[in-house]
C-alpha cells in the first residue's frame, strides 16, 4: 500500500533569487521566481567557487518559444560574495536562466543551477507604416461648367473597437505526491489546475523546479512527474491565442 508522502505546500510571491556555482553539476540551492524589469538583472551566489580569473556567459531561454538571449562577463576575479549579470533588454515573458564560467587559467568550467525570470523589456519594434502615395496632380479645369453639385456624402462611419480583453489570472496549482514505488529517493507528483479566469482556449505548460516538463490544452489539466528528496516549486504557463503567457502563482513543496 503506497504511503502518503507528507508535503508541506505554501504560496509565495518572490521578487529574487540567488543560485551559486558549482564544479560541472547544479547546485544544491534551489531556484525560485524573480521579478525583473528591463535591464534584467540575475544575480549568482559565487562563495565556493575556486579561486582565479573567470570568463562566464549566462544563457536565458523562453518557456513560451525555445528563444534564448545570452549576456557575458569576461576577466571576473572569484570567489565573491555574489555576482549580477545583466540581460540589456529582455523581451516581456518567462525565461529560465544558467550560467557557464570557465577559468583562464585552465579552462576549468562551473556551472550554475537554473533560475526563473521575468522579462519585461521592450517588446520587439514595430515596423514602420510608410506613407500614402504623393496623390496624382490634379488636371486643370476646362471651360465648360460642371454639374450641378449634389448633396454632400455623409461622412463614413468609424469602425468600432473590439473590446480589450480582459486581464486574466490564473489560480495556483494542487499537488498529490506519494512516494515513489521504484525507489525511496524519489516522489510521484501529480499537478492539477483549472484555467485562468478569462475566456479563451487555454494550453497549460507544467513547470517545476525551472523546467517544462509536461503540456496539457484540455480540462481537466493535470500532469504527473517525479522528483526527488528536497524542495520544489510549481506552476504553470498559460497560453491562449491573442494573449501572451500567464504564469500561476508559485506552489512550493517538500518532498521527504
Amino acid at each position: 500500500m503506497t504511503r502518503l508522502v507528507n508535503f508541506k505546500i505554501a504560496l509565495k510571491n518572490l521578487l529574487a533569487t540567488v543560485a551559486g556555482f558549482a564544479l560541472g553539476w547544479a547546485v544544491v540551492a534551489h531556484p525560485v521566481i524573480a521579478s525583473v524589469f528591463a535591464p534584467t538583472a540575475v544575480t549568482w551566489a559565487a562563495t565556493t567557487c575556486q579561486g582565479g580569473e573567470w570568463d562566464i556567459t549566462a544563457t536565458a531561454t523562453s518557456l513560451i518559444d525555445g528563444r534564448q538571449f545570452q549576456t557575458a562577463l569576461t576577466s571576473v576575479m572569484l570567489p565573491q560574495l555574489s555576482l549580477t549579470m545583466f540581460f540589456p533588454n529582455l523581451p516581456p515573458g518567462w525565461y529560465t536562466v544558467s550560467a557557464m564560467a570557465r577559468r583562464t587559467m585552465d579552462g576549468l568550467i562551473a556551472r550554475s543551477s537554473p533560475q526563473t525570470v521575468v522579462g519585461l523589456g521592450d517588446p520587439l519594434p514595430m515596423p514602420p507604416v510608410p506613407a500614402p502615395p504623393n496623390p496624382a496632380p490634379t488636371p486643370p479645369s476646362g471651360p465648360e461648367p460642371g454639374p450641378e453639385p449634389g448633396p454632400e456624402p455623409a461622412p463614413p462611419e468609424k469602425p468600432s473597437r473590439s473590446p480589450e480583453p480582459a486581464i486574466a489570472s490564473a489560480p495556483a496549482v494542487s499537488i498529490d505526491a506519494r512516494r515513489s514505488e521504484r525507489t525511496r529517493a524519489m516522489c510521484d507528483v501529480t499537478v492539477t489546475s483549472d484555467p485562468p479566469n478569462a475566456p479563451g482556449r487555454w494550453r497549460a505548460r507544467f513547470v517545476v523546479d525551472g523546467r517544462s516538463f509536461a503540456a496539457d490544452s484540455s480540462a481537466p489539466y493535470q500532469a504527473r512527474t517525479s522528483v526527488r528528496k528536497g524542495i520544489h516549486e510549481f506552476f504553470l504557463i498559460w497560453t491562449t491565442a491573442g494573449r501572451g503567457g500567464v504564469p500561476s502563482p508559485v506552489t512550493v513543496a517538500e518532498c521527504r
